[in-house]
């Protein structure tokens, strides 16, 4: 009866010092705390290094993952707790449209998060485009195509526009302009074209692109004429 008691009392302690000791390794080598955050005020640039503890987290080290690489861009010596440290999101350092960073600390759990590049967001942007051209122009006098964009994202949007691929062209065109959409906001934009010479059915397209994609484009047509003022038939 004693042996079996005995036995019991010994069952329970090894259980018991089990689960002090695997909490112990725990403390010591998986300890939680450091975070990876987008900085909210810079959503598309930059993140943010986080001690969401309440102990100083100690040596620090922020890692990109670049294809089969692990590239090392800052040792933090400390960080107390609550304290951030804001990291910028370098385009060298994208790989396949994202960024891929790595935080690890001593006896601290490695954290790891997937950001999607500027470019690849403004890329897949949500964001509608609208078109107004006149069906008529003048020679001579500059035709005004309008395009209307509605963003509905919470980043801007940074893009270009152009007028292109004119069939029977003769005119000036102006050159492709930049575009910046505010976050959340609708924006206007006017290109131009000023046709020399009379034509039946001037044939374009209006672009909006970024530097890998193109985001909307719309065919246009229209009929040029003689501008009585300068010279009427």
């Amino acid at each position: 009866m004693l042996e079996k008691r005995r036995e019991k009392v010994i069952k329970a302690a090894a259980l018991l010092f089990g689960v002090l000791g695997l909490s112990l390794i725990y403390l010591l080598f998986f300890n939680t705390g450091l975070e990876i955050v987008s900085d909210p005020q810079n959503p598309t640039t930059h993140v943010l290094i986080l001690n969401n503890s309440q102990h100083r987290i100690r040596e620090v080290s922020v890692s990109f993952l670049v294809g089969n690489q692990k590239i090392v861009v800052q040792t933090i010596p400390s960080l107390d707790p609550s304290q951030t440290v804001s990291i910028p999101l370098s385009p060298e350092y994208a790989s396949n449209g994202a960024f891929t960073l790595q935080a690890t600390a001593p006896y601290h759990l490695t954290r790891q998060i997937s950001i999607a590049s500027q470019s690849a967001k403004v890329d897949n942007a949500n964001v509608a485009f609208t078109f107004s051209f006149p069906t008529i122009g003048f020679v001579d006098e500059p035709v005004v195509v309008s395009i209307t964009a509605c963003s509905y994202e919470n980043f801007p949007l940074d893009l270009k526009a152009e007028l292109s691929d004119f069939t029977n062209e003769a005119g000036i065109s102006t050159p492709a302009s930049d575009w910046t959409i505010p976050p959340a906001e609708c924006s206007d934009l006017e290109l131009s074209y000023t046709p020399i010479s009379p034509l039946e059915d001037l044939s374009f397209k209006i672009r909006v692109f970024t530097p890998t994609r193109v985001l909307a484009e719309k065919g246009a047509s229209m009929e040029i004429i003689q501008n009585d003022v300068n010279g009427g038939v």
